[in-house]
């Protein structure tokens, strides 16, 4: 109850008595007890998009246990079963971040070619590296902003979840880690 599970859009009044729709969708959900008669943290599970010409995008969408999307394929053909893309999202699970209820933070994604399943992208994430030293010395710097030193200090540096690198890395050469 509550979610949108379908759309039609009409061009016009006619067109909407007569049920001749130029675009329609739909939506499949899930929660994470399927048995209950409530809703709980309901996620889509599958989209489609359908037009009047007989076209068709579908997305399916998988989940980690943490109910985070972790596998994303984007379809199309007039059956929805010719894969476009896979997409897959790993996520830090370190105990530091569960402990404090960080959940959610990205470690890498990589992009597929549907038809090949051939890597076409690849990026990771880090968080809370400390490479320049400007949270924690003794004059800030311009663009540093000053915090709780004593219950923050430098020790405090890992569990925060702050994002500080970002590696985009070559697709065609994942062998070699330096590019």
């Amino acid at each position: 109850n509550g979610l949108t599970t379908s759309t039609k859009i009409y061009a016009n009044a006619a067109d909407e008595l007569a049920d001749t729709w130029k675009k329609r969708t739909t939506i499949d959900w899930t929660q994470d007890d399927e048995g209950l008669t409530y809703q709980k943290n309901p996620r889509p599970t599958e989209t489609n998009i359908y037009d009047a010409d007989g076209n068709r995008r579908r997305t399916t969408i998988e989940y980690t246990s943490y109910s985070l999307p972790n596998v994303v394929r984007e379809w199309a053909g007039a059956a929805g079963d010719v894969l476009l893309r896979r997409t897959t999202t790993g996520y830090r699970v370190d105990t530091e971040y569960l402990n404090r209820r960080i959940l959610g933070l990205v470690d890498n994604v990589h992009v597929y070619d549907g038809p090949t399943d051939a890597l076409v992208s690849k990026v990771t994430f880090g968080y809370d590296w400390d490479f320049s030293g400007d949270l924690f010395q003794d004059t800030p710097a311009p663009h540093a902003i000053r915090h709780d030193r004593t219950n923050y200090g430098p020790g405090f540096i890992y569990g925060r979840g702050n994002l500080s690198q970002q590696g985009r890395w070559d697709a065609n050469d994942s062998l070699n880690a330096s590019k």
